[in-house]
């Protein structure tokens, strides 16, 4: 008698999980104390047992029927509602993370192209100014415009 109190103020007793579970889950353990969720399931049973199979919906039909074959497949052991909730919202969380990093992703990936296109881009300019002061283009002898300058040396800087 004694081992039937402590387990039921120690465990839930329809999902056999140990009260200390239910800490990250306020209010949980209160709704299971001392075996309150096993009273909803006897009723659920009575209900079916004097309920006309006939007017079954799913639920109850195949409740029923997994109790006709002596299997308790259908009880929540070692889970709850709350536990199921929490991860799949972490799993929803976890997606979303993953969908922002993927995007972050292609977001660096742009920016590289990007910035490859501006190297090319610099690379041609560079070019341009040196075969301009080579073909004696440059305007003022030999060192190129101030802006061709410019140009050169912040080209030079960027590659």
């Amino acid at each position: 008698d004694n081992a039937l109190r402590e387990d039921l103020e120690t465990k839930c007793f329809v999902s056999s999980i140990d009260r200390f579970v239910f800490n990250n889950y306020p209010g949980e353990w209160e709704k299971r104390r001392g075996g309150k969720y096993a009273w909803n399931y006897l009723l659920f049973f009575t209900y079916l047992a004097e309920k006309d199979s006939e007017e079954f919906n799913g639920l109850e039909n195949f409740v029923t029927e997994q109790m006709e074959q002596d299997k308790i497949d259908f009880l929540p052991i070692n889970t709850f509602i709350a536990k199921q909730r929490s991860e799949a919202s972490r799993g929803w969380e976890d997606k979303t993370e993953e969908n922002a990093l993927q995007g972050i992703r292609q977001q660096v990936a742009k920016v590289e192209t990007d910035v490859d296109e501006v190297r090319d881009l610099l690379n041609k300019i560079v070019s341009l100014l040196r075969w301009n002061r080579v073909m004696g283009q440059g305007g003022g002898g030999g060192g190129g415009s101030p802006w061709e300058q410019v140009l050169a040396n912040a080209a030079q800087r960027h590659l």
